[in-house]
């Protein structure tokens, strides 16, 4: 016996069985009555997609460099028997000479390759250095 009716009841018993399933969070249900059954699974929604990982923020650009050693040798703040070349808080600008490496008696000037302020003069007057070595920490302008 299948009329307007009849699919009208079936069609209204499946919207409450969807409604009831959706107000308890059930992800399957089946039900009989007599002749009838109806039975339906919800598919779980799909999962969210992964949150993208943060961009790591790029450390903002070092405000201070160092003037590091030319080479092997002994760092000498001043030519002999002169006061120091710089002094800790001196401006310097780029090409100026900041101390001495000396080597078999040779001295080579040490320059600065920034301009900024010595922050610190990382080795002491008449100390041996490595070639790299820092020797000036100097605060970009």
């Amino acid at each position: 016996m299948s009329g307007p009716g009849k699919k009208n009841g079936v069609k209204e018993k499946v919207e409450a069985l969807v409604s009831f399933a959706k107000g308890l969070d059930l992800s399957e249900v089946m039900w009989e009555e007599g002749d009838q059954k109806i039975a339906f699974t919800r598919r779980p929604a799909p999962p969210p997609p992964p949150a993208k990982p943060a961009k790591p923020s790029a450390p903002p650009p070092s405000k201070t460099q160092f003037i590091t050693a030319p080479f092997v040798g002994t760092f000498l703040r001043a030519p002999k028997d002169r006061p120091p070349l710089v002094v800790e808080g001196e401006e310097v600008e780029s090409g100026d000479k900041v101390g001495v490496v000396e080597a078999m008696k040779v001295p080579r000037d040490v320059t600065s390759h920034v301009a900024g302020h010595i922050v610190k003069i990382l080795v002491d007057n008449g100390k041996p250095v490595e070639y790299g070595q820092k020797i000036f920490e100097v605060e970009v302008k």
